[in-house]
């Protein structure tokens, strides 16, 4: 498969060319994509405003697929409601796993759409699932740094550095899914991502928290009616589809973050990430 636009030469599965990102025509089918300057198509830097419309555009482009990845970890929440306590913590550990999973999952869903490929959910999951090993590891040295941060909020000295290391690490399962890192090197390459560019980072988490926080209060407004007149179960499902309609804000919003840096930094192009997301995975064999 030969692109028509850049003349690269392609695998003959290709969907999208490896060196511009641009779709490639199926075999006796003319190509939809007319060719343009390749700054019209490519990956740009994005301001704030950008990021924010981004993020709402790739939600809008297939909400059912995100609503689908959404599920995944709300399934185990629903399901301790109606349980033992004691067995109820064996649901609160696989509700970890599951929101590992979905927002991994998600991540690469977000880096289809942003090629302009449809949304395969089954893939997405699979290929969280099989990182599930770095990303659960990489998880936990996230939790253990943080908790030694709230030890030293005691003294006030672990308040700073726990909003550090929150911005330095909020990009591991991109880099996870998408450059395929080990647990530790993820947090490096997090690291290095941010570097140079933490207070714009940090500036743009607090605009999306704030958005968050406002879109929980709005979809949550049924869940919260229906527990003011004592209707548990009828609210906690309706906080669960709340959180349904809410979880994917956060995984797309951070992957076009991260996808900005990798811009910014690497000079990054849709050809850099159609080649990556597609790169078998060595942890598969784990």
């Amino acid at each position: 498969m030969t692109c028509s636009h850049c003349g690269q030469v392609n695998p003959a599965d290709a969907r999208f060319c490896v060196g511009c990102g641009a779709p490639l025509a199926t075999r006796g089918e003319p190509s939809a994509y007319r060719p343009v300057d390749r700054e019209d198509h490519d990956l740009q830097p994005r301001n704030l405003d950008q990021l924010i419309s981004g993020t709402i555009a790739v939600y809008r482009s297939d909400p059912r697929s995100f609503w689908v990845l959404a599920i995944v970890p709300q399934i185990p929440a629903l399901i301790s409601i109606f349980t033992p306590v004691v067995i109820a913590w064996l649901f609160v550990l696989v509700g970890f796993v599951a929101y590992l999973v979905a927002f991994a999952a998600t991540v690469h869903a977000t880096g289809q759409r942003t090629l302009g490929q449809s949304i395969d959910v089954g893939r997405s999951l699979s290929l969280a699932w099989s990182r599930i090993v770095p990303l659960i590891l990489a998880a936990l040295m996230v939790v253990l740094a943080l908790g030694g941060s709230a030890i030293l909020a005691v003294i006030l000295v672990g308040i700073p550095l726990c909003f550090y290391l929150l911005v330095n690490w909020f990009f591991i399962v991109p880099a996870i899914m998408v450059e395929n890192t080990a647990p530790r090197a993820a947090l490096s390459r997090s690291s290095s991502l941010v570097r140079d560019w933490w207070w714009q980072t940090f500036g743009n988490g607090i605009v999306f928290v704030i958005l968050i926080v406002l879109m929980t209060i709005v979809v949550n407004i049924p869940s919260i009616l229906l527990l003011s007149i004592a209707n548990s179960s009828a609210g906690s499902i309706a906080a669960s589809i709340a959180s349904i309609v809410i979880f994917p804000v956060i995984p797309i919003a951070a992957t076009l973050v991260y996808l900005d840096l990798r811009v910014r930094k690497d000079d990054y192009t849709l050809g850099d990430l159609a080649l990556e997301i597609g790169r078998r995975n060595p942890w598969s064999d784990t």
